[in-house]
């Protein structure tokens, strides 16, 4: 057994969660029901992050239901992939060690961690790989909680932004379509109730 301290450093963290509970009781000048959406988007993608769910639909879909759901779904998979590292270093090390230890992939990612912390990170974190093996099998690199931290923090945001507009975007266009479509049937309801007249006046 090695002297390595498996007790997580949660004092250095606290902040964190002070900062999105903050954020979150921030929208209390929404109405109740949109806050409930609100709130329901970031525990989906929160678990979605734990759970090693791929959080791109959930994003897309936040982004369709509403406008500003990066402003909930960017701390929410920030927070879980937080938790997520810090329970796969001190509650799951092992397990995750043991699951990734024969992969060639988590190899490669050992020997570039060695060579360079933060570029290991950066790129892990634009792999097309399973976020939990993002999450998971960094807990169990020698990389630091601080740069994991930067890194997620950084690639996540740039993400979120383009998950949730693709989201809004399609959101907008069904909109105008829809629009468009009740326009044209006003329209017609219009015409039609201009040359009904006519016709009866013609007939008598």
């Amino acid at each position: 057994m090695s002297g390595r301290d498996c007790s997580p450093p949660l004092e250095k963290y606290e902040a964190l969660g002070v900062w999105v509970i903050e954020y979150l009781q921030s929208l209390s000048s929404e109405d109740t029901s949109c806050i409930k959406e609100y709130s329901l988007i970031g525990v989906i993608v929160f678990l979605s992050t734990v759970c090693g769910i791929p959080i791109s639909a959930v994003e897309v879909t936040g982004g369709i239901l509403l406008k500003r759901a990066l402003l909930v779904a960017f701390p929410a998979k920030t927070m879980g992939c937080a938790v997520s590292f810090l329970m796969g270093r001190y509650f799951w090390f092992d397990f995750v060690r043991s699951a990734l230890d024969k992969s060639d992939y988590y190899n490669a990612l050992q020997i570039l961690t060695e060579k360079s912390e933060l570029k290991f990170l950066f790129l892990s974190r634009f792999m097309y790989v399973p976020i939990w093996v993002k999450n998971y099998g960094a807990s169990v690199t020698a990389v630091s909680f601080q740069g994991f931290l930067i890194a997620s923090t950084t690639v996540g945001f740039l993400f979120s932004v383009l998950f949730v507009y693709v989201g809004v975007t399609t959101s907008s266009i069904l909109g105008a379509m829809s629009t468009g479509a009740e326009s044209k049937d006003v329209s017609g309801i219009a015409e039609a109730t201009h040359v009904f007249p006519r016709s009866a006046s013609c007939t008598n």
